[in-house]
């Protein structure tokens, strides 16, 4: 057929065929012994009818290679089109990401500095407590008022839970008056027990 014409010509062309032997050896000798002149002349020829079968074959295959053509355009826009679409949605999420993120961590930032100072506040509220209840104490011992001071005891131990008053110099001379107090306090408990129970065997 005529689309193997130049097949043809190459393969039955002696000089051609000991390039197209995948079997020979490359350092045999040809069979075709060409000039230069002759060599270049053999190679132009087929350059030619290949370029005439290459231009054949884009004419017959014409609007097969047209679409395709058409199609990698196409497709470059579809992909110009996503670039775009992918740049605007970037864009989208940075001004979300200004808009939400960056007040979200302003907001963050103000809650961590509000619950240090609802902590600073609690505590200053318990060292005036203690103070107050500390000044107290030391006019109920004076008094020898043992229940009121007990209570007295009991609240500063209630204000002294889950939190940690160690360190405090403020507080420093209040917290060995409480437990100067606390000792006194159990001394004179133990006492009033003592006798309680002196009395008690001997009314018996």
């Amino acid at each position: 057929m005529e689309e193997y014409d130049v097949f043809r010509v190459i393969a039955n062309d002696e000089f051609f065929q000991q390039f197209l032997d995948k079997e020979r050896c490359p350092d045999v000798k040809p069979n075709v012994v060409l000039s230069v002149a002759e060599q270049i002349k053999k190679l132009s020829e087929v350059i030619t009818l290949m370029d005439k079968e290459l231009q054949k074959q884009v004419l017959s295959n014409h609007e097969g290679l047209l679409s395709q053509a058409t199609w990698v355009e196409k497709l470059e826009e579809v992909l110009a089109v996503m670039q775009t679409h992918v740049q605007s949605l970037l864009s989208a999420v940075e001004r979300l990401r200004t808009k939400i993120v960056e007040p979200f961590s302003k907001i963050e930032t103000q809650t961590v500095m509000l619950s240090r100072l609802h902590a600073t506040s609690d505590l200053l509220r318990r060292v005036a407590r203690i103070q107050h209840l500390v000044k107290r104490l030391n006019s109920q011992m004076k008094l020898a008022d043992i229940n009121k001071a007990a209570q007295c005891l009991s609240e500063l131990a209630q204000l002294s839970e889950n939190v940690d008053l160690s360190g405090l110099e403020v507080l420093e001379e209040d917290q060995r008056s409480i437990r100067s107090h606390r000792v006194e306090l159990e001394r004179q408990a133990r006492l009033m027990l003592t006798q309680s129970l002196k009395a008690q065997n001997q009314s018996q």
